[in-house]
């Protein structure tokens, strides 16, 4: 079982580098066709590798089990990939991805996990531009799916995350160990004294590291915050 594990790892991995070569070498719409097409399938096996070396789906599901709120604004969603994670409690889910074509793989996953229809919406835009747009205080939760080491803007995250943010929303993100484009190095001094956030958490026991804040509550707001309620369509689970 070892050894064909490796095999399949090793096999998947070459044309995992075939594909990037690729891709790069593509233009962007035929990239994101190419991407459309291959990452959901190419996830689906990473998918499989994790379950039988360590499934990270645990961790993911703890992380995310810290957005108590109704309404998430996902940016960089990817193919779907944390629909398995969420909490089942989630009524309002707005995903951002800017390749159009993994929208079809967002859906999908979204109702193989059972999450209806009705609360799923895929923008194509991109994140931190839409995340701009998004009026201030009336976002409940948000989180990041591309890791923070890949972002040479991700002040610009933090803060943007920050205004959107309802009192009381909360931030989850992700960092992957080795070289970072942010660099920030203090995150939990930057974003409470800097940002503004309340009860920042670092989590480093795994990789990738747990990024978890969130926005104090205002005393207009302390003891009468429904979750969701200001910004949610009538159109949650029942």
């Amino acid at each position: 079982m070892g050894n064909t594990l490796k095999r399949t790892v090793v096999v998947y991995s070459s044309a995992a580098a075939g594909y990037g070569l690729y891709v790069l070498a593509s233009s962007d719409e035929v990239r994101d066709r190419t991407v459309g097409f291959a990452w959901p399938l190419l996830y689906r096996t990473l998918s499989f590798r994790d379950r039988v070396l360590g499934d990270s789906t645990q961790k993911k599901k703890k992380d995310l089990a810290f957005l108590s709120q109704h309404e998430v604004l996902e940016l960089w969603a990817d193919c779907g990939q944390l629909f398995k994670s969420y909490p089942q409690s989630i009524d309002n889910w707005h995903g951002i991805e800017p390749n159009q074509h993994l929208h079809w793989a967002i859906r999908a996953s979204a109702e193989e996990n059972a999450f209806p229809v009705p609360i799923v919406k895929v923008t194509a835009a991109d994140p931190i531009k839409h995340l701009e747009a998004v009026a201030g205080e009336s976002v409940d939760s948000i989180v990041a799916s591309r890791h923070l080491n890949k972002m040479e803007n991700c002040d610009e995250l933090f803060k943007e995350a920050f205004r959107a943010l309802k009192p009381g929303g909360k931030l989850v993100m992700w960092e992957s160990k080795g070289s970072s484009k942010c660099k920030r190095e203090d995150k939990i001094a930057y974003l409470e004294n800097d940002v503004g956030f309340f009860d920042v958490e670092i989590d480093s026991s795994s990789s990738p590291s747990t990024i978890k804040a969130m926005k104090k509550r205002n005393l207009a707001s302390s003891g009468f915050f429904i979750p969701g309620l200001a910004t949610m369509p009538n159109m949650g689970r029942r």
